[in-house]
């Protein structure tokens, strides 16, 4: 099942709001966007409205004020059951029938919008394929017969059934172990390539937000929304105190720590030579719409150049600032420990010292969630 097969949706989350009869709110004003194939992740501490804001998307919950959009359709005017059968959800608990077989549970929503037998086990065999589990094998098992592991995967293959374009995952990870949970992150960005899902999870690990969000809402107590932002800009420029203690540097450190640089979603700058004139060392950058150039001498790098530097009479090595590079292999925590360290822009990457490309602070915080 390629991308450009499915469909996706917009969801709009305008101004929510949920108040229960003791005057207590759950959900306070509450409003995001999560654009067409993005996973937006709900993160913060327990009873923050996450898992209410959620179950809103899908009816479960009515909310006491405000809108939710799907594909531009207000789902208040949607009859909640038609809506549920277009959005797949999976829970922490994984919630399979344990008295059905996999192929069973798999073929739930299809079976009641009266997909025909052929059609359905197509479906059920193509989908455990594409979660990492041979059809051969694991069809007629039952739930109990299965990992952990292996029956959160059946839950994500059972929410993709009938090709739902919004996908809403509530803490889908959060009841296996930590090698299992770091595996089963791994595959969902894999499946994700793939089907290119809306998504909206829930989560109260930061370290998954960050892996696995393409934006990240920081919720608090009393369902308040205090940042709603992409990882890099999360990490970087935290909104307020609350959401700079919330996310704790310390804990993405780690795992800045632990991955390494690939010569894969490096920004490839502009090269010159050390003898290039400034005037031609000019001229290439803008050719590139560069702010930046690495100087190199057959990929051998010496430093690099401004593009304000670039003016006057002289040659690139008249200008070169010295860098320190960091080779394919060491950690991302070296890369940015090179960038905090000197005055550089983004972190050279070598190969056997040989220039393959930069390094900046976005490039780090994306190449640390997809691995």
């Amino acid at each position: 099942m390629k991308s450009s097969d499915t469909a996706s949706s917009m969801i709009e989350v305008d101004n929510l709001r949920k108040e229960y009869a003791d005057g207590t709110v759950a959900v306070h004003d509450l409003s995001f966007e999560v654009g067409e194939g993005e996973i937006a992740v709900l993160v913060g501490p327990s009873g923050c409205g996450k898992t209410t804001t959620m179950r809103m998307i899908n009816r479960l919950v009515e909310p006491s004020a405000g809108r939710i959009l799907v594909n531009g359709k207000d789902i208040s005017q949607i009859d909640p059951v038609q809506l549920r059968r277009g959005i797949g959800y999976v829970i922490q608990q994984v919630g399979l029938f344990p008295h059905q077989t996999v192929a069973a549970n798999i073929k739930t929503v299809p079976q009641l919008l009266g997909w025909d037998r052929t059609k359905s086990n197509a479906r059920v065999n193509e989908l455990l394929e594409l979660v990492g589990l041979n059809p051969a094998t694991h069809a007629k098992r039952y739930p109990h017969e299965l990992s952990g592991g292996q029956r959160q995967r059946v839950g994500v293959a059972r929410a993709l059934a009938a090709d739902p374009p919004v996908l809403l995952m509530d803490e889908p990870f959060g009841a296996v172990d930590p090698v299992a949970r770091d595996r089963l992150q791994v595959e969902f960005l894999r499946l994700q390539e793939q089907v290119r899902k809306t998504i909206v999870f829930v989560t109260h690990d930061v370290d998954e937000a960050i892996r696995l969000g393409d934006r990240i809402a920081v919720m608090r107590d009393g369902g308040y929304l205090e940042q709603y932002a992409e990882p890099a800009t999360l990490l970087s420029e935290p909104s307020s105190p609350y959401v700079a203690e919330f996310v704790g540097a310390e804990r993405t450190l780690r795992r800045l720590a632990v991955v390494d640089v690939a010569a894969t979603g490096l920004v490839k700058w502009p090269v010159v030579a050390p003898t290039s004139r400034l005037a031609d060392c000019a001229a290439t950058m803008d050719s590139a719409e560069a702010a930046w150039a690495v100087v190199a001498d057959d990929g051998k790098v010496s430093g690099w150049l401004a593009r304000a530097a670039a003016t006057g009479e002289g040659t690139a090595s008249d200008r070169v600032e010295p860098a320190q590079s960091v080779e394919v292999g060491d950690s991302l925590e070296s890369a940015l420990a090179t960038i905090l360290a000197g005055n550089s822009p983004g972190a050279i990457v070598t190969s056997a010292g040989r220039y393959e490309g930069v390094l900046g602070g976005a490039e780090i915080v994306t190449m640390a969630r997809s691995r």
